[in-house]
């Protein structure tokens, strides 16, 4: 892991534990070696921010839209965890062989398989290529459910923490 990965997630972690509430004990539970997807719902941008630093010190990546990298924040942060880009609406094969890769090399890949944000909160139908990346790799799936983000910005504005 980059030397500057870990200072960004040592960063991230003390931000968002000032300003929301992550389950700690549960995360501690993640294996701490080999292959991993994690799989979570989307409700908003920071499900990615959240929870990847609180993963330190195993190697973690994730895929994320190529149009992401336009964000100079999200461009920063996703090569810091070298985030795999995936053009939507393809069959992206250098995307589905990067991911393969990371699992092989024993990281933990985090996705979205809803491909999109949920405005409501409530789950959307999910793409079916995680589940052909896990049967290929073998690599165990682990669910994370993600919640409240999406009352982030209205507590934040409120100078509320979110639980």
């Amino acid at each position: 892991m980059k030397r500057g990965t870990r200072v960004v997630n040592w960063v991230l972690r003390r931000v968002f534990q000032a300003v929301c509430r992550i389950d700690h004990p549960a995360l501690r539970q993640i294996p701490s070696r080999g292959p991993l997807i994690l799989v979570g719902n989307h409700v908003n941008f920071l499900e990615a921010p959240v929870l990847i630093p609180h993963l330190d010190p195993r190697p973690v990546t994730g895929i994320a839209k190529r149009e992401s990298w336009q964000n100079p924040l999200f461009n920063f942060l996703f090569n810091q965890w070298d985030v795999i880009p995936i053009d939507r609406g393809t069959v992206d094969r250098e995307a589905f062989r990067l991911a393969t890769d990371a699992l092989y090399d024993e990281k933990i890949l985090a996705v979205f398989p809803e491909g999109t944000r949920s405005s409501d909160g409530c789950l959307l139908q999910g793409k079916p290529g995680i589940v052909a990346l896990a049967m290929r790799s073998k690599a165990p799936m682990i669910p994370v459910a993600c919640f409240g983000h999406e009352n982030f910005w209205s507590n934040f504005k409120r100078m509320r923490r979110t639980d």
